[in-house]
This record gives C-alpha cells, structure tokens and sequence, in this order.
C-alpha cells in the first residue's frame, strides 16, 4: 500500500496525469493492508478534488478498508454518501460492522437493506451471522439463518458455521445441532 500511495503522490507532484483507475489501485492496495483506512479516504477523497469520477469499486475498496481499520460509522457514512443501495456496498459495511463488534447496526442494516431492495445474498447474512457470533447472539443467528430459507438465500459453509458456532459459544447444544443436522442434509458435511 505504500508504495502505490508514494506512487500516486509522486505522479501528482511531476504533473503525470492520475486517473481513476491508478486511484482505484490505490485505494485497493489500502485495503488489503488490514487497517490502512485513512490513505483509502484520503486517496478517494482527492478523486473528487481531482474531478476524477469515483466508482464502485473505488467506493467499496475505501468502505472495506474502513471495515479493516473497525472504522464501522466512517463506513456507514461512505455507503450513504457515495455506494446507495448496492448489494456489494452493503455487504462491505455489514463486514466493517462485523469487525467493529457492532452487531446492532449489522443487524440493522441488514434488515434496512432487505426493505429497501437491495439485493441481499449469502454474504450478506454471513457478515450478520459472524458479528451476532462473537457476541453470542445465538437466538439471532438461528433467527437470521430461518430468515434466509424463508426468503430462499442459499447458505454456504460459512452460513452453518457461523450459526453453529454461535449456539456453540452461547452453550445452546441442541440448536447447535439442529443446525448441524439441517447442514447435512443440504450436503455440508463436518470436518474430520
């Protein structure tokens, strides 16, 4: 990440032409460094300064690498300002939720989400589900995996984990392997 922001420094200063997508690149790269969100901001807000068009990937890189920072209300204000109501922007803030310990608000957004027509899919309900486990919400994680059948989202492996996990860390054994039984029948199988 350093480099591509010395990179983009650099080409401003000897007055090479940046784009979107060099900064998109570097936008990128800070998220992948896990909690480099202020040169995301900083990259994305001189997109703007620059008249350079921000784009979804560029908005969702700077919402995820806020998630990575467990900067979860700076990620909520870059969706509303800048993503709307796209299933990969909601799914980076519910990830960013996540990894601030904010289930409420993943919750939340969830099911704003769902109201407002976004699209919600597997990923969606895994950010939910892992940020209801680390708090041992376990009536909530059984709730939001019914949820999903009910509006026929397709669990994953991670869905059943992170459901299991949570009625595990919470001591609820037999919801734990309720929702074993119903991961083997989809075709999930334990590990060995």
């Amino acid at each position: 990440w350093r480099c591509s922001f010395v990179l983009l420094s650099t080409a401003r200063r000897s007055r090479v032409e940046v784009d979107a997508v060099a900064c998109s690149t570097g936008i990128t790269a800070c998220e992948r460094a896990t909690g480099r969100w202020q040169p995301a901001l900083a990259t994305l807000t001189r997109m703007g300064w620059l008249g350079l068009p921000s784009d979804v990937i560029s908005c969702c890189a700077a919402i995820s690498a806020c998630g990575g920072g467990r900067q979860w209300a700076t990620a909520l204000w870059f969706a509303a300002d800048g993503a709307g109501n796209l299933t990969v922007a909601c799914n980076a803030v519910l990830s960013a939720c996540e990894r601030g310990c904010r289930w409420e608000r993943a919750v939340h957004l969830l099911q704003h989400a769902r109201v407002s027509g976004t699209r919600i899919v597997a990923i969606s309900y895994n950010a939910a589900l892992s940020s209801c486990e680390s708090v041992q919400r376990w009536e909530l994680s059984a709730s939001l995996v019914v949820q999903m059948r009910q509006k026929g989202v397709e669990a994953s492996l991670i869905t059943e984990n992170a459901a299991i996990s949570s009625c595990e860390r919470s001591q609820r054994w037999d919801w734990a392997l309720r929702l074993l039984r119903d991961g083997a029948g989809k075709g999930f199988f334990m590990d060995k």
